[in-house]
């Protein structure tokens, strides 16, 4: 068994060409919500005592990718890794400062992907799978997670326009299964199973 005992934490902001900087030095808070259901999870951190440069860095939106590792020394993971959507900066009191980022999980893949393809009759659930992770992709959002697709053909051609999210939702409703974005990937998981067992930090 693993012992866990030395703490890690790692914050990192960087821009769109994967250049940043490690905030881990410094004293950081964190709230995490990750709603099972379709929609980005969201985060907040609050980063204390940042130099005047990198506090006007930060609110200038030099940055928009953040990501947040943390467990122990020898047992960590990735949390959490999305688009900064606003930060803002205030005084705790007389010596303390501190920088607020928000950030969502694949944001801009959820409120800007559309679809805008047919399908020719004889398609399968995997055809649409595979045809819905294409518009994302420029968003670099890999598959994940899929339920066991049926394999029956359909009869008919199937237009697939308008928000990607509206037709995920809708094949993940034939599978009996709930979707979500998570940490770059598009995960749809059956609704009586789950990803994985919980990681104990």
């Amino acid at each position: 068994m693993t012992t866990n005992w030395m703490r890690k934490c790692s914050l990192i902001v960087a821009n769109d060409a994967g250049e940043g900087l490690e905030l881990s030095g410094l004293k950081i808070s964190f709230n995490i919500s990750r709603p099972d259901i379709s929609y980005p999870a969201t985060a907040m951190f609050k980063i204390y005592n940042l130099s005047r440069n990198t506090n006007s860095r930060i609110r200038q939106n030099e940055f928009t990718q953040i990501k947040f590792v943390a467990g122990y020394q020898d047992n960590f993971g990735l949390i959490f890794s999305g688009q900064i959507q606003y930060s803002y900066s205030g005084r705790e009191n007389p010596t303390d400062t501190y920088v607020v980022i928000q950030a969502a999980d694949s944001d801009q893949a959820h409120n800007f992907a559309v679809m805008n393809t047919t399908l020719a009759a004889g398609y399968t659930q995997q055809d649409v799978h595979t045809a819905l992770m294409k518009p994302i992709g420029v968003y670099d959002i890999v598959a994940g997670a899929t339920p066991e697709f049926a394999t029956t053909k359909a009869p008919r051609g199937k237009p697939m326009f308008g928000m990607h999210r509206d037709e995920v939702s809708s094949l993940a409703a034939q599978c009996k299964a709930t979707w979500r974005y998570e940490n770059g990937r598009l995960q749809m998981v059956p609704e009586n199973a789950y990803l994985a067992e919980a990681i104990v930090l």
